[in-house]
């Protein structure tokens, strides 16, 4: 289950990967984002979109992704961790 901040993060990265690609769509005038959202059966997932052929744009990938990876055992006994897993947010421009 995802904490509220988590859940606020990814609505953060994908409002922006949204108004980047709004912005970029404005700019060229021509092109717009074909977006293909997946899911990744370990946990997590994202959004990759593709514009290509604009007027300006010839070609270009916003990619927002976010996966979760099981804490290492040993780790928390070396650091002052309480997180079960560690959650990876990025966000991708080409």
């Amino acid at each position: 289950m995802q904490s509220e901040l988590l859940k606020q993060v990814k609505a953060y990265f994908m409002a922006l990967q949204d108004t980047i690609c709004k912005g970029l769509e404005a700019a060229d005038g021509k092109a717009q984002f074909v977006e293909d959202s997946w899911q990744r059966e370990e946990g997590g997932g994202g959004r990759t979109r593709v514009i290509t052929n604009g007027n300006v744009i010839e070609q270009g990938e916003l990619i927002t992704l976010m996966y979760v990876v099981p804490l290492c055992r040993a780790l928390p006994l070396h650091i002052d961790l309480s997180l079960q897993d560690v959650v990876s947010m990025h966000v991708v421009y080409r």
